[in-house]
């Protein structure tokens, strides 16, 4: 919390009168919004100019990346992940893209498997 905020709060508890905790009360409001605004501004602007994007499957379907896109897109342990899981993620694929899937099925096989996503989704 902001050192203004902290302040506001310490006289929030002292403050007797009903108007003036009110004003307070108003006043911590708009700075928690303001805040929740720049937090957001910052998280975008991260995620707009960033090179690599790490994220579990249904993440990659969440609010921040929902007009992002990607040219390639690489599931790992798919052969532990759930078909739905797996389709959020690849609707963020571009067109022409790479999809990449690693399985894992015992302790010493290994498995790639490279997709040309060839379809708009």
């Amino acid at each position: 919390m902001a050192p203004y905020s902290q302040v506001l709060n310490g006289k929030l508890l002292k403050a007797k009168d009903r108007n003036t905790k009110r004003d307070i009360r108003k006043e911590l409001k708009t700075l928690a919004k303001e805040e929740r605004k720049r937090q957001q501004l910052a998280i975008e602007d991260v995620i707009k100019n960033a090179d690599v994007v790490l994220t579990t499957l249904t993440g990659a379907f969440s609010r921040k990346l929902e007009t992002k896109t990607f040219d390639l897109v690489i599931i790992d342990e798919a052969a532990q992940a759930l078909e739905v899981a797996c389709w959020m993620a690849l609707l963020k694929v571009r067109y022409q893209s790479v999809v990449i899937f690693i399985c894992v099925s015992t302790c010493l096989q290994f498995n790639l498997y490279f997709c040309l996503c060839s379809y708009s989704f």
